[in-house]
C-alpha cells in the first residue's frame, strides 16, 4: 500500500483516533483515584500508550499472519508499527501535561482538565481529517467531528456529575 493510498492516510487517522479514545477512557478511569499523584499519572500514561501500542501492533500481525497464512511482508509490519505509534502519540501528549502538574505549573485537577480538552480537540481534528479523506465535504466532516466531541462532552458530564 502507498502511503499516497487515500485507505492509507484513513487508516493511520483510525489509529489516532483509537488512542484517543483509549487514552481518554484512562484519564476518565484515573480521576476517580484519590491517592494518585501527577508524576505517577504521567507515568501510568506512557505505560498505558505502550500498551495500547504494544496491543494493536500484536493484534494486527497476528491477523495479517492468519489472513496470509504465515506470510507477512516486512513492509506490512512496518506500516502496522507506524500505525500504533500513531495510538502511542496521545499518551505522551498526556503523559507531558501531568508532568508540568508535577512541576507545579498547574493543579492536578487543571491536568485532568487539559487533559479532556486537549484529547477532545484531538479527538476533532483526527475526526475530521479521516472523514474529509474518504471523500465528504467539510461540512459533513465537521458535523460528524463535532457530534464526536459532543459525545466526549458528554462522558465527562457524567462522569463529573455522577462519578466519585
Amino acid at each position: 500500500m502507498k502511503k499516497t493510498d487515500p485507505y492509507y492516510k484513513t487508516n493511520r487517522a483510525s489509529k489516532y483516533i483509537y488512542g484517543i479514545i483509549l487514552m481518554f477512557a484512562f484519564v476518565i478511569s484515573q480521576s476517580h483515584e484519590q491517592q494518585s499523584s501527577p508524576l505517577l499519572l504521567a507515568v501510568l500514561a506512557l505505560i498505558a500508550s505502550f500498551s495500547f501500542a504494544f496491543a494493536e501492533i500484536y493484534a494486527e500481525i497476528l491477523g495479517s499472519y492468519i489472513k496470509n497464512k504465515g506470510k507477512t511482508k516486512k513492509t506490512e509490519r512496518q506500516e502496522i508499527i507506524s500505525d500504533s505509534l500513531a495510538m502511542m502519540s496521545t499518551g505522551t501528549i498526556v503523559s507531558l501535561i501531568f508532568v508540568l502538574s508535577s512541576l507545579d505549573f498547574y493543579t492536578e485537577r487543571t491536568a485532568f482538565r487539559l487533559s479532556y480538552g486537549v484529547l477532545l480537540a484531538l479527538l476533532f481534528l483526527f475526526s475530521f481529517w479521516a472523514y474529509k479523506l474518504v471523500g465528504f465535504s467539510v461540512m459533513k466532516a465537521v458535523v460528524i467531528a463535532s457530534f464526536s466531541v459532543a459525545l466526549g462532552v458528554f462522558v465527562v458530564w457524567l462522569k463529573y456529575n455522577f462519578g466519585h
